[in-house]
């Protein structure tokens, strides 16, 4: 479960430290260039007084962080999945 709360974390924690760190940066980088997106797209509405106009001038910041989290997120799910089959053969 804990993977798809913070994605790598419970791959990390299942004894596959290389992966579940990339899965980790992966998804916090995404989430980081979101937060940056956002945290600009508010400053840009606040000194405009009004919704930016120009809303697609950061937006590949956003899309790329959300894109980068999701990756992270399904890798983790995907991983997660495999943990669990793993276990379940061994008898765990």
């Amino acid at each position: 479960m804990s993977n798809l709360v913070l994605p790598g974390v419970g791959t990390f924690v299942a004894g596959r430290r290389v992966e579940g760190l990339l899965q980790l940066v992966i998804s916090q980088t995404g989430f980081a260039l979101s937060v940056v997106w956002a945290v600009l797209f508010v400053r840009d509405w606040i000194h405009q007084g009004s919704l930016p106009e120009d809303v697609a001038s950061g937006l590949w910041l956003g899309v790329a962080g959300v894109a980068l989290f999701l990756l992270g997120w399904i890798w983790s799910a995907g991983s997660s999945v495999v943990i669990l089959r793993d276990s379940r053969k061994s008898g765990l």
